[in-house]
This record gives structure tokens, sequence and C-alpha cells, in this order.
């Protein structure tokens, strides 16, 4: 079973600035995204074609496999665009067309600080929904936040068991309808992550902790650990992104650094450099629950 696809005429990565739209409708037009197609395969019994709005097969699937167009995967978004008072943001491709993102503003929160820090830590909130055409991703939202000081990114690394996560199965459809009552759950998230910023700024921490974090999170006796360990040590004590070598939170951020700014990301013929980057930071969640849990480990040893 194939698929001959001209990856040429694929849709490409980019982030669109959709800020001046005003629903979900209104996002999907200036992406110029329509309607997209499942047909029975004449090759292969049993499966189908996914085809995108501009007739490009993406990808074979089980017959069983229940489609949803762009416009019914994000309608919940204009739901909870009024229950949160968020703006539509940007909005994109990944995954060569097979996946789709929307990520709107929540608005910002400050970090506490001590005297010594002359600029506020401002922590960017938004909340991002993405689904997957081929199967490959089920239909979630999830919240993400961004240090403007230094650009880190970061998804929630607190509990997410409020966050919309639906498979693309028959049902699937009655599953996003009742989206909007995330709504409530949603700020909870946003409410535990700004008391655990407040808690981890008031948490006095020492470089021999983070070292100690760091052989938690990268235990293994590689060049490769000890150069990440080595590199998150100096991110530390790194004034010029916001970093301090004081607190827990000068910790975590030392680590989102490494993960934003220095850890290897690969090219390939299919993912860019800078697609590769968009894509750490929404899938970094495992790794920030990691350090934060393993702070929280050193902490009680100390």
């Amino acid at each position: 079973m194939s698929l001959i696809i001209n990856s040429n005429s694929r849709r490409q990565f980019a982030i669109q600035n959709v800020a001046s739209a005003l629903d979900v409708n209104d996002v999907l037009s200036q992406l110029n995204v329509g309607t997209y197609s499942k047909t029975k395969s004449t090759e292969c019994n049993g499966f189908s074609v996914i085809k995108d709005d501009q007739g490009d097969p993406l990808t074979i699937v089980r017959s069983t496999y229940d489609i949803l167009q762009p416009v019914e995967a994000f309608a919940f978004l204009d739901c909870l665009q009024a229950e949160l008072g968020s703006t539509y943001e940007n909005a994109g491709f990944t995954h060569e067309g097979k996946r789709l993102f929307i990520q709107g503003k929540l608005g910002d929160f400050e970090a506490p600080s001590s005297d010594s820090r002359k600029v506020g830590d401002v922590i960017d909130k938004r909340i991002t929904a993405t689904t997957s055409f081929d199967g490959s991703k089920a239909t979630e939202i999830q919240i993400e936040f961004l240090r403007l000081w230094c650009a880190n990114g970061c998804a929630n690394w607190t509990s997410d068991n409020a966050i919309a996560k639906v498979k693309h199965t028959r049902n699937q459809r009655s599953r996003l309808n009742l989206a909007v009552e995330q709504a409530t759950g949603i700020r909870q998230i946003i409410q535990n992550v700004e008391s655990d910023v407040a808690l981890l700024t008031s948490r006095a921490f020492t470089g021999e902790q983070v070292e100690a974090v760091s052989r938690l999170v990268f235990p293994n006796d590689t060049k490769q650990a000890e150069t990440a360990r080595e590199s998150v040590l100096g991110q530390f004590s790194n004034e010029r992104l916001g970093a301090f070598g004081e607190t827990a939170w000068d910790c975590l951020n030392a680590f989102t650094a490494w993960n934003t700014h220095e850890r290897t990301l690969r090219e390939t013929k299919q993912t860019s450099l800078e697609e590769s980057a968009f894509r750490n930071v929404g899938e970094s969640r495992k790794f920030a629950v990691e350090v934060r849990e393993a702070i929280d480990q050193v902490y009680a040893i100390g």
C-alpha cells in the first residue's frame, strides 16, 4: 500500500498572524483553508485516502476513520474566546500540512521578584489548539507560557486534567461540543501556574542544587548529558536572559532556556529548523513536568 505525494505542493510551515480575526471562520479564511475530503482507495480494500482542500493526498486511513473538517475542529475556540476573553494571535500548518494549529492570547502576568531585578519578568499566557488530518494527533487544547524577557517557551508544567483532548472517533463532535465546559478548568490551570511561579520565586536555590536537579533530569554519563548539565548551570546565572542564580524559578528558567535556545534541533527534508523549534515548545510539557518534580525532590532533600 503506497501513496504518491508531491511534496512541492504541500503546505509549508509558517506562523501567520491572525490577530485581526474575529472568529474561527475568519482565521481559516485568512489561512485560505477549505474543505478536506475522504475518498475510497482504488488500490486497497477497506482503506480511504484523505486529501486536503487543494486536492493533495495527505495519508491513507481505514475506511472507518472519521474525518473532522477544520471549522469543526476549532469551532469551540469561539466559545472559549467569549468565556476567557482571549484574542486570536497566530495560526498555521505543521507536519507538511497534516496538522493545523491556532493560538490565542490570554493576557500576561508578572513573576514576583526581588529588588535586585530591575526589569519585570512578564509571562505571556497562551491557549493553543491543534488538530491533525491524518489521525496522528488528537484534537487538543494546551495552555502554554512564553517569558517575554528571553522568549523562553514552555508548555504547562502542572496538572492538565482539564485540557480537552479528543481522539478522531465517531463521537468526537459531541465531545468537542462539550469543550466550552473546559473554560473553568483552564482558569484553574492558569491560577495553579501563577501560584507555582510565586512559590518558585520564593525558594532560594544554589548552583549545587541546580546540578543535583540536572543529575535527575540528565542522569546518563554521556558527553551529551554532561554538555546539557553544563549548559543548564550556565543559564542559571544568565542575567541577560533574566536568570540571576538565586531562586528555584531561576532554576526552572535555566532548563527552559536550554530547551528553547540550546537544545540541538534537527533539520530534515520534511522539517525545517524553525518548525522543529516551534514544535519543541508545544511538545515540551513532559520535560517541564520532569524538571519541576526534580526541583521539589532536591529542595526536599536540602
